[in-house]
């Protein structure tokens, strides 16, 4: 589904108020790891009250630790086939939150699956070095996101 159809049924279907509730937050800082015209889209999509734009994201951070964890296996354990299935299935989670980086080094992994380990070795350290970045930007932009805790005394 595209990201910009989704949004005009959301649109027509959900009404949205021009409150400043209702206006998200600034998009990530540029270098931060993140696409900001996908996440743009995501807080789009994110009709008040719906914890869209929370899931999406905790769906990656809860997921893509265990998908790293098996690609390293899958590399250093030679298994083409399985470098291939978790590189792609991984590479389509980070386009879904906007990790263009962590998108291109999956391709890249899952392209030169054949290849031998050492050769995939540094295309993994680059991944779980990006994945960290991305998961604080992750982190920041949930946190961003949640709306204030009342504070004692409101």
């Amino acid at each position: 589904v595209a990201f910009e159809d989704l949004a005009a049924a959301l649109r027509r279907w959900v009404p949205r108020g021009d409150t400043a509730e209702d206006v998200p937050p600034a998009p990530a800082a540029p270098g931060a790891g993140l696409d900001a015209r996908v996440l743009g889209e995501l807080r789009a999509l994110d009709a008040p009250g719906s914890g869209f734009f929370q899931g999406v994201i905790g769906l990656f951070l809860s997921t893509a630790p265990g998908r790293l964890d098996a690609l390293v296996a899958a590399v250093r354990s030679a298994d083409a086939e399985a470098v291939r299935r978790m590189g792609h299935a991984l590479r389509s989670t980070c386009g879904n939150v906007g990790a263009k980086r962590m998108h291109d080094l999956c391709a890249s992994l899952e392209e030169r699956a054949d290849r031998p380990a050492p050769e995939l070795e540094p295309l993994v350290q680059a991944l779980l070095e990006e994945y960290e970045q991305v998961r604080s930007a992750l982190e920041a932009e949930q946190r961003r996101a949640r709306p204030a805790a009342p504070r004692a005394g409101s």
